[in-house]
């Protein structure tokens, strides 16, 4: 909550599901389940996302193709 605080930045919404983002939204990317999140990153931010929140961990090796 901190980091969110100090960004001083408000939301209009925050969502993992990249479908829902709307401008001004904080897009929650993580491995889920069914899917990972954070191959949505690009499409949340076209839809207008105002920051995105993600797990670093494995996300290059996912960029790079491993």
């Amino acid at each position: 909550m901190s980091i969110l605080s100090s960004l001083n930045q408000s939301f209009t919404s925050i969502t993992a599901d990249s479908r829902k983002v709307q401008v001004g939204s904080l897009f929650l990317a993580y491995p889920g389940s069914h899917s990972d999140g954070r191959q949505y990153i690009a499409q949340a931010v076209k839809a207008g996302a105002a920051a995105i929140v993600w797990e670093q961990r494995a996300l290059l090796g996912m960029l790079i193709g491993k």
